[in-house]
């Protein structure tokens, strides 16, 4: 999660890490923190999710980065196919 939107949604408890992160520029990034137990609504279900906190910028159209293990959580089925 970009930290501007962490500052945007309020007050969190960020908890440092040590942890640094590739991205697929090959460039590395040390995140700010983690925020745990954030809890986030998909359709009709609310899934308690970890955040890892980042100075990067926003993404107007994609403003979370979402892994495997909440696609998995979450049931996501995506269609190479169709596009979607």
């Amino acid at each position: 999660m970009p930290l501007t939107l962490l500052k945007k949604i309020g007050k969190l408890e960020m908890k440092p890490t040590h942890m640094m992160i590739q991205l697929a520029d090959h460039s590395i990034k040390f995140p700010f923190g983690i925020v745990e137990n954030m809890l986030v609504r998909v359709g009709r279900f609310t899934i308690s999710i970890d955040f890892v906190i980042m100075d990067i910028k926003e993404d107007v159209v994609v403003p979370l980065i979402i892994g495997r293990s909440f696609m998995n959580t979450s049931n996501v089925v995506i269609s190479v196919v169709e596009d979607k």
